[in-house]
């Protein structure tokens, strides 16, 4: 019996380690699909969970590239980026909006602490509760009629995470940074237009 229950744990971490191997390909090769992108240098690459999309920016060509399994990239100008936003458990912690200029605060710990402070400036109120995370996410709005909307996704786990879970604090750690980059985007976007609305009245006056 237990040369069996040997052969059995044996056999399982042998399927679990050619699945990880299945991945990790899968991965490599959504990152690699961005070498098809003419003029694009990716700067800096999150290349999502498996199975969803990744991101990527490229900033001497001021590009954004969204890369998922077996599809072409998706390519965005910087100025086509009009929003992100970051949700847990899908509901709304912060956004910014480029258009009015009006920026979102940092996300921090809000992402992995208790639900009521997670919400506390989304659009509507809940009560506070320790509830796990299980879903972490960036939503990127573009000014494309194909490609208006594409979620992000940095943490998926169906038994969820609390502030202690080594794994979710990673993760969110990694989605504060990434909309940390697009709200620096938004922001240069911004200042852009107010750079030339300032010059076009300077040259009336």
């Amino acid at each position: 019996m237990l040369v069996g229950f040997v052969f059995v744990v044996i056999g399982f971490i042998a399927i679990c380690i050619v699945m990880a191997r299945r991945i990790s390909a899968v991965q490599r090769a959504k990152v690699a699909t961005l070498s098809t992108i003419e003029g694009f240098t990716p700067a800096v690459t999150y290349d999502g969970l498996p199975g969803c999309y990744g991101v990527s920016i490229d900033t001497s060509s001021e590009q954004i590239a969204l890369i998922g399994v077996g599809v072409p990239p998706k390519v965005f100008r910087f100025d086509q980026l009009i929003e992100v936003g970051v949700e847990r458990d899908g509901n709304t912690v912060t956004t910014t909006n480029g258009r009015s200029g009006i920026a979102g605060g940092a996300v921090g710990l809000a992402l992995i602490g208790p639900l009521g402070l997670a919400l506390g400036g989304a659009t509507r109120s809940v009560g506070t509760t320790t509830s796990k995370v299980t879903e972490l996410s960036l939503k990127l709005y573009f000014s494309d009629l194909v490609t208006p909307f594409c979620k992000v996704e940095f943490y998926k786990n169906s038994a969820g995470g609390g502030p202690n879970n080594g794994a979710l604090t990673l993760r969110a750690k990694t989605l504060e940074e990434w909309y940390g980059r697009f709200r620096t985007i938004l922001s240069q976007g911004h200042q852009r237009v107010d750079e030339v609305t300032m010059s076009a009245l300077t040259a009336q006056s």
